[in-house]
């Protein structure tokens, strides 16, 4: 029988975080997949609903640029990778606000009104509305040393390293085509006042702490243990 921790002890869970990368992983992933190396989870899928002592892998991203990148798929309606149509508080979401600045803005309107419709706004998109602390809790990174966080930023590192944990020498890469990966087309506006920034700091505050804990407990596991 294999150690707890072995390569083939049992398979990885890798979940999907919104907008952390994961339909470009989950494509790199797909082979070994269907091998039983993995098992790739959409985006309802907890560190919690997950079996009890697995190894889990979920990507990371800082909330406001996480921000940009969902109110930017939403604008888009997910093209061109996917055709997802608008529902109807989101035909209007987009109406009032145009760019992922402007929202940002918005939630520290001086005009009540204004304010309202975009702490609304951010309630009617999904990956706004679906926080960090859905999927994972600090709790759970304390307690669970089986826990492998990867960032956005390091993404292509973190694949290398999440294949060599599961004990698999064959290569793999990240795909480049922009649309398999699921990248946002430069056109759109990514940009954000520094009064936007302050008001998503703010408002994901907790996220953020969440986050930072993430990336601790991600640097911790790279120290090696005597």
């Amino acid at each position: 029988m294999a150690k707890p921790d072995s390569p083939t002890a049992d398979p990885i869970h890798v979940l999907h975080i919104g907008k952390t990368g994961g339909t470009a992983l989950k494509a790199a992933l797909a082979p070994f997949a269907a091998e039983g190396r993995f098992v790739l989870h959409g985006h309802a899928t907890r560190c919690s609903d997950c079996p009890p002592g697995s190894r889990i892998f979920f990507v990371v991203r800082h909330p406001v640029d996480r921000f940009v990148s969902a109110f930017n798929s939403r604008l888009r309606r997910g093209r061109p990778r996917f055709d997802y149509p608008w529902s109807p508080r989101q035909a209007l979401v987009f109406s009032l606000f145009r760019s992922p600045n402007a929202l940002a803005e918005g939630l520290g309107s001086r005009n009540p009104l204004v304010r309202l419709a975009a702490g609304l706004s951010m309630r009617a998109i999904g990956h706004l509305r679906r926080r960090l602390s859905y999927w994972i809790d600090a709790e759970e990174i304390e307690r669970n040393p089986r826990l492998i966080v990867g960032t956005l930023a390091t993404l292509d590192a973190d694949l290398r390293r999440l294949l060599a944990i599961a004990g698999i020498e064959e290569p793999a890469e990240l795909p480049t085509d922009p649309v398999e990966a699921h990248v946002t087309p430069p056109q759109f506006d990514k940009s954000l006042s520094a009064g936007a920034v302050r008001n998503l700091t703010r408002y994901f505050r907790s996220d953020i702490a969440l986050y930072e804990a993430c990336l601790r407990a991600r640097e911790a596991a790279r120290i090696p243990r005597g």
